[in-house]
C-alpha cells in the first residue's frame, strides 16, 4: 500500500496571545491522522483538551494561544 501523500501542508501562524488559530492539511491515501507538537523536547501526540481540538482530524484548532507557546512546532502524521 503506498504511503499517503500530502497535497496541502499547514501554513505557519503568527497569533496574538489569547487568540485562536488552526492548521489544516490534505493527504491523499490517508485513513487516519494524528497531530503532534514539539515544545522543545521532541514531537508528542496531541490529545483533545481545552487548548487543542481536532487532534485526529485534518484540521487542528488551537484555542487561547499563550506566550509560552511561542516557538512550538506542530505537524500531522497521516497513515493508511
Amino acid at each position: 500500500v503506498p504511503a499517503p501523500v500530502f497535497t496541502l501542508q499547514p501554513a505557519n501562524a503568527n497569533v496574538c496571545e489569547g487568540a485562536n488559530t488552526s492548521f489544516t492539511i490534505t493527504a491523499t491515501g490517508a485513513t487516519s491522522y494524528q497531530w503532534q507538537v514539539d515544545q522543545g523536547g521532541g514531537f508528542v501526540n496531541i490529545t483533545n483538551n481545552a487548548t487543542y481540538s481536532g487532534a485526529t482530524a485534518t484540521t487542528l484548532n488551537v484555542t487561547g494561544v499563550t506566550n509560552a507557546m511561542n516557538g512550538y512546532l506542530h505537524r500531522c502524521v497521516a497513515t493508511n
